[in-house]
């Protein structure tokens, strides 16, 4: 079961690293089975997006809105990709993942349509597309 196995792994590295010196914790992150990695979630990162999340922090759902001086402003993820792709990479990762915003794709989700709730937007779908190529490019 892969959810027990990723739990035990989980309990184990905690445990390594909870007992462990320094020096074993370095090498065992230089090892090759340690993925060291980053992950982005749309709703944080892809600019030019106009989503539930923005609504949600508008009405009061997100504690932090009003006391931050531009709490719509997000990372160009969308726009401008290059330069957080290039910082991630310099950082030494080894595995990027990438979220992709259904609400771009599936501009409407219809069951009883033709489409149902399949793509739609396949513009954001090439978007998204040539950024997952400059993220493997590195």
């Amino acid at each position: 079961n892969r959810k027990v196995d990723d739990m035990f792994l989980m309990y184990t590295w905690l445990s390594i690293l909870a007992s462990a010196s320094e020096d074993d914790i370095v090498a065992d992150l230089r090892d090759d089975r340690f993925w060291f990695g980053l992950a982005t979630a749309p709703a944080h990162a892809e600019d030019q997006l106009n989503d539930s999340w923005l609504e949600f922090g508008k009405n009061g759902g997100v504690a932090g809105w009003g006391n931050t001086p531009q709490p719509e402003v997000r990372l160009k993820a969308w726009t401008a990709p290059e330069e957080d792709i290039a910082l991630a990479a310099a950082s030494g990762i080894t595995v990027y993942r990438l979220g992709l915003d259904w609400g771009r794709l599936v501009t409407v989700c219809d069951m009883d349509s033709p489409i149902g709730c399949g793509v739609q937007n396949y513009e954001a779908f090439a978007r998204y597309e040539q950024i997952i190529r400059m993220v493997r490019s590195y």
